[in-house]
């Protein structure tokens, strides 16, 4: 009896306790489960969003080159068959290199199409004079040639229309457009990049989980760019289909959405994860008339907050369910066992390599930037400038090269310390960082010497306004724990013409020289490189 109690009591306690962690651990990986499902959906959304974001807003360099294309000037001055024939060429090779435009286009100011290239099964096409068309009724050239030099016109992502009838099979279409201008200055005509929309359809639809989520892409008004199937697609465009739109179906949900540009959330018909992308660039315009299905409605103008895609991912609450009790019907100790031990090693196996990529992408940042400003260092400046270089000789532009050295700094080393130096120093890097341009580099040579890159340069004030930009912005005081500092700068300045044999290493001893010419009329200004005024080496 002795022996039979103390067997009880043993398996009994020992039971209990097998059973209560059988249980926590089938409820605590049933919510790390919700967490990670959630989580990859959430990662899976803002990748996709980057990658659509950077593919539309990839466009808009490619729309300004075309605008004051030399060919096209040329062509603007003499219409001459050869000079078509090279302006149709250079589409031809925008067209094959990039693989993105269906339709590259001049269109002149009556709205006649003077050269277009089509891409016909991976191909480009130069369309003969017989083939061309008049959009002198099209919106988006209605839209565009009213606008102003530099300005830019996105159309609706919709479908592509020939002759008045969606072309077939389907073509998802952006047109992105600009006015174009001659040597002169007077309005000619309208670039037309047919941008297909298929290529940001197509890595939506890669990144939707099988059997898990659907994902949807909308447009501002909530119409189905991307649909679970296709007959809830393009509604504005297809009579039949115009009350086919997400918050008919999902009202609550869409209410959400117009509040945030991002943002996970859960209702009663399940997870939805979402991303707004926002293509136009600041002083874009388009508008929200959609064609063929609203032929009558009157288009109103869009800034660049108007237009936006939603990207939108939807876990259902049956798969959730279906989720969670597949984990339940699974649940034994050994499989409780096996996941713990799989989930470790998973996770340790992450760690290691993620530490691992992790120190190679510091390691190689640490070879290409300054320890202490973080900016760009002399090797790296020396390729963004070889590169820099190579673009402007290419495709004609010019780009300004300053360089800049403090002026006092060396007072500051030596009252308050080298770390009050180093402080210094930093700032200088977030200041001069601050007063240019995205596109622009600033790099330090070393010591109290910078560099900065001003690209495609249009004239020469824009690098002056650089320059007294970065002299405002340095002759601040620099607040420190040790006391306050004022330094100045002097700032030698190089331009590169696409007529120029300047080497990079010629750019910098120009800048260099110039530099020094600053120093010696007074400090805390700048000059121009003048061969006359060189500093001998």
């Amino acid at each position: 009896m002795g022996l039979l109690r103390a067997f009880l009591a043993s398996f009994l306690s020992m039971g209990s306790l097998v059973l209560v962690a059988l249980y926590l651990g089938v409820y605590y990986e049933r919510q790390n489960d919700r967490r990670i499902l959630l989580a990859n959906e959430q990662q899976n959304v803002t990748l996709r969003h980057e990658l659509g974001s950077r593919a539309l807003n990839g466009v808009f360099p490619d729309l300004r080159f075309l605008a004051h294309q030399n060919e096209l000037m040329d062509l603007l001055e003499a219409d001459t068959p050869a000079n078509r024939a090279r302006v149709c060429q250079e589409y031809l090779e925008l067209s094959r290199h990039k693989g993105i435009y269906d339709q590259v286009r001049y269109i002149d100011e009556q709205g006649m199409e003077l050269c277009r290239v089509d891409f016909r099964d991976g191909d480009p096409v130069s369309v003969p004079r017989e083939g061309l068309q008049s959009k002198a009724q099209a919106y988006y050239f209605e839209d565009t040639i009213a606008l102003a030099r530099e300005e830019v016109f996105v159309s609706a992502f919709d479908l592509n229309v020939e002759r008045g009838q969606i072309e077939l099979p389907e073509k998802p279409m952006i047109r992105f457009c600009t006015p174009v201008f001659d040597r002169s200055g007077a309005k000619r005509g309208t670039i037309v990049l047919n941008y297909l929309g298929r290529t940001i359809r197509r890595s939506m639809q890669e990144m939707a989980c099988p059997n898990i989520a659907s994902v949807v892409l909308l447009n501002q008004d909530g119409y189905f760019l991307l649909g679970r199937d296709r007959s809830e697609e393009w509604g504005f465009m297809y009579p039949d289909r115009k009350e086919k739109r997400f918050q008919a179906e999902f009202p609550a949900a869409w209410e959400r959405m117009k509040q945030a540009e991002t943002g996970q959330f859960t209702t009663a018909s399940g997870v939805f994860t979402f991303a707004v992308i926002r293509p136009l660039p600041e002083g874009a315009i388009s508008t929200t008339g959609y064609r063929l299905a609203n032929d009558n409605a009157q288009r109103q103008r869009m800034d660049a907050g108007g237009w936006r895609l939603v990207l939108v991912s939807l876990i259902p609450t049956e798969i959730l369910r279906v989720h969670a009790s597949g984990l339940v019907r699974n649940a034994a100790a050994i499989a409780a066992i096996l996941l713990l031990i799989t989930g470790a090693a998973s996770y340790a196996v992450s760690r290691t390599v993620m530490r691992r990529k992790i120190s190679q992408l510091m390691i190689a940042h640490m070879a290409n930037h300054d320890a202490l400003t973080n900016l760009p260092n002399r090797h790296l400046f020396m390729d963004r400038l070889t590169q820099t270089r190579h673009m402007a000789m290419r495709y004609g532009r010019r780009f300004a090269l300053l360089f800049l050295d403090l002026d006092g700094f060396k007072t500051v080393n030596d009252t308050l310390g080298h770390e009050s130096g180093d402080e210094v120093l930093r700032q200088v890097a977030d200041r001069l960082r601050a007063a240019v341009r995205t596109s622009d580099t600033v790099a330090r040579l070393g010591g109290d010497e910078f560099t900065v890159i001003v690209q495609e340069l249009g004239n020469l004030s824009a690098a002056e306004v650089v320059a007294s930009k970065a002299i405002d912005a340095l002759g601040e005081p620099f607040l420190l724990g040790e006391g306050e500092a004022r330094i100045g700068v002097s700032i030698g300045i190089a331009v590169f013409t696409a007529a120029g044999q300047e080497t990079p290493d010629d750019m910098v001893r120009m800048a260099d020289s110039a530099m020094y010419v600053a120093k010696r009329v007074g400090k805390n200004t700048f000059r121009f490189f003048a061969p006359n005024e060189a500093v001998p080496e």
